[in-house]
C-alpha cells in the first residue's frame, strides 16, 4: 500500500501530461478541420437560405464569399481563421454604408484587443465593448443614436464580437462559426447598422461613385480624416489612403475593390 501511495504523484504527473498532449492533438485536428471547411465555404453555403445571395470567389478576399443584400444594402460574408495554431473561426459581414469617421467596438471577451493607431482614441466602454474612434464627439453621438442597442443585442448572442464603422463600409464580426438559425439575426443587425449610417451626418466630401470606388476628395476611406501629407493609393482603384491606415486595414478599404498593392501617387503638375 505504501509503495502504491508513493507512486501516486508520478502517476498523476503522467496522466496530466497525457491530458495536455491529448488536448493539443485535439486542437490541431479541429483547426485543420475548420480550416478546410472555411476554404470550401461550407459555413457560407449553410447561411444562404437565411441571407440569400450566392457563394462565389472574387479578388476581394482570398477565400469564398457570400454576396447578398440586406434592405437594399450590398453586403458580403466571409469566414477566416483567427490564428494559425488555433481552431477559432471568425465570421465577418461587410456592408456598404458610409460613416463620418472610424469607430471600432470590441467586446471585452474577444480574443483580439482593440486596434492601435495614432489616429484612434479610446473613449470608454459601452455594453461590455471597448470603443475606439478617430472622432470622439461623433463616436458618442453614434452610440446614442442606436449603436449602443446594437452592441447590447450582439453581445447577448456572441460574447466575442466586434463592429467597425468606416467611411466606405461597416463590419460585423463574431469570433465563431454561425449556424443557419443565427444568420437571420445577423442579417437584421446588418440592416440596423446600415440604417444608422444612413441617418448619421455623412462625411463632407465623400461621394459614392459606381459599384466600387468613391470620390474621397482629400479624405482617407478608412478614418475619414483629410491628408496632412501625401499618402499612398491603391494600385487597382487609385483611391488614396493614409499610409498607416493602409497598413492597419491590410488592403484597399474600398468596398468591392480588394486591392492589396499600394503605390505612391504621382504629384499633380503645377499649373
Amino acid at each position: 500500500m505504501r509503495d502504491f501511495l508513493e507512486t501516486l504523484p508520478g502517476l498523476s504527473m503522467v496522466l496530466f501530461n497525457c491530458a495536455i498532449i491529448g488536448l493539443i492533438v485535439f486542437q490541431v485536428r479541429l483547426g485543420r478541420r475548420n480550416r478546410a471547411a472555411v476554404g470550401r465555404g461550407d459555413g457560407l453555403r449553410a447561411m444562404v437560405p437565411a441571407l440569400g445571395g450566392e457563394v462565389t470567389r472574387d479578388l476581394t478576399h482570398e477565400g469564398p464569399v457570400l454576396r447578398f443584400q440586406s434592405e437594399g444594402v450590398p453586403a458580403l460574408c466571409h469566414q477566416w481563421m483567427l490564428f494559425d495554431s488555433r481552431p477559432d473561426v471568425v465570421t465577418t459581414i461587410e456592408g456598404r454604408v458610409r460613416f463620418r469617421a472610424f469607430l471600432q467596438a470590441t467586446s471585452l471577451d474577444a480574443l483580439r484587443y482593440p486596434s492601435k493607431s495614432p489616429r484612434f482614441r479610446e473613449i470608454g466602454i459601452a455594453e461590455s465593448f471597448r470603443i475606439i474612434t478617430t472622432d470622439p464627439s461623433w463616436g458618442k453621438e453614434v452610440l446614442d443614436a442606436g449603436l449602443r442597442g446594437i452592441l447590447q443585442d450582439l453581445g447577448r448572442r456572441w460574447p466575442r464580437a466586434r463592429i467597425q464603422l468606416a467611411v466606405d463600409r461597416f463590419l460585423i464580426e463574431v469570433e465563431s462559426p454561425v449556424i443557419p438559425g443565427q444568420a437571420q439575426f445577423l442579417s437584421m443587425l446588418v440592416a440596423r447598422v446600415a440604417a444608422l449610417g444612413k441617418e448619421s451626418d455623412f462625411s463632407h466630401g465623400v461621394t459614392f461613385v459606381g459599384d466600387v470606388g468613391i470620390d474621397c476628395e482629400g479624405r482617407c476611406p478608412v478614418c475619414g480624416q483629410p491628408f496632412e501629407v501625401a499618402g499612398v493609393q491603391c494600385a487597382q482603384c487609385r483611391i488614396p489612403h493614409h499610409p498607416d491606415c493602409w497598413a492597419y486595414w491590410g488592403r484597399c478599404a474600398i468596398f468591392g475593390c480588394g486591392g492589396r498593392r499600394s503605390s505612391v501617387p504621382t504629384s499633380a503638375s503645377p499649373g
